[in-house]
């Protein structure tokens, strides 16, 4: 990392755990569930479903903040994908237009 370089906000996407629905209908995660609800669950008598997708901040600093070439990028990071294309890239351009016009960053 360069001197006095600041990082790049990012948003970063987390799966919470697994949740059931109880008999009472409320949604617990599962693993708060006894063992007996833990078997309704498996037998398919309550409902389950993954956990939210909620986001956090990240920072991270682009390639230009540091003193790595792209030939380092490899090494930095083995078994990424650095070069290619994105399918459906139109799409999820869209779709970050759309976002991008609904939420509002204070920095």
């Amino acid at each position: 990392m360069n001197k006095k370089e600041k990082s790049i906000k990012i948003l970063v996407p987390n799966r919470l755990g697994k949740q059931f629905q109880n008999k009472e209908g409320e949604w617990i995660p599962l693993k708060k569930a006894t063992k007996q609800e833990k078997q309704l669950v498996n037998d398919g008598q309550l409902d389950k479903r993954d956990g939210r997708l909620v986001f956090s901040t990240g920072s991270i600093f682009d390639i230009s903040q540091t003193s790595a070439t792209q030939k380092d990028l490899p090494q930095i990071f083995p078994n990424k994908w650095i070069d290619g294309e994105v399918e459906h890239y139109s799409q999820l351009r869209k779709g970050w237009r759309r976002l991008q016009k609904r939420i509002t960053f204070v920095l």
